[in-house]
């Protein structure tokens, strides 16, 4: 080993046991700052990201703030990716629905890109690639699916395996000439 080698080592080992201790202590954000510094390099915003992971098991939750907030981040990315690993009981597929199919693929593919090359997630949690695994819909080890579709996708009947979405993220779902259109939404 290098040098260089053992600190990088020895920096993600202590991040991998700041995720445990996180997790065992239900502190989803101090997870996700562990498990992806380069995500949280800015302070969270207490308040709404603290109010966000306080009522992610809502039956219903609307969250408003201005652009810039970090609530896809936390509410699209960290809660599910948390829920899935730590707590995969809780829910077992994970629908992500943005304004348009690129929109919400590209929700998706940052979750699925941690997923596949985080080392410090893979440490503490394994690899989870599985045999289904496409920009639009992947299945991790464990059997927790997530998937992503545009708002004007037709979500009766959506499925995986005979399992039906018990957790949806609906984030901006017009884009800015449909938000000025009344008929639009």
């Amino acid at each position: 080993f290098e040098a260089e080698d053992f600190q990088s080592l020895w920096a993600k080992q202590v991040r991998v046991e700041v995720m445990k201790r996180a997790a065992a202590a239900v502190a989803v954000l101090s997870w996700g700052a562990a498990a992806m510094p380069e995500k949280f390099n800015i302070p969270f915003c207490e308040e709404l990201h603290g109010w966000l992971v306080e009522n992610r098991k809502a039956e219903t939750l609307v969250a408003r703030a201005p652009r810039g907030f970090g609530k896809t981040v936390v509410q699209g990315n960290l809660i599910p990716m948390f829920q899935a690993l730590v707590e995969p009981e809780l829910f077992n597929f994970y629908l992500s629905v943005q304004a348009t199919d690129e929109k919400a693929l590209s929700v998706n593919r940052a979750i699925k890109s941690e997923f596949e090359e985080n080392e410090v997630l893979q440490m503490a949690y394994g690899r989870q690639v599985s045999s289904r695994w496409t920009d639009a819909e992947f299945e991790l080890k464990n059997g927790v699916v997530f998937k992503a579709v545009g708002a004007g996708a037709s979500m009766r009947g959506m499925q995986y395996k005979n399992r039906r979405p018990d957790f949806l993220t609906l984030d901006d779902p017009y884009n800015e000439e449909q938000m000025n259109s009344l008929e639009a939404t």
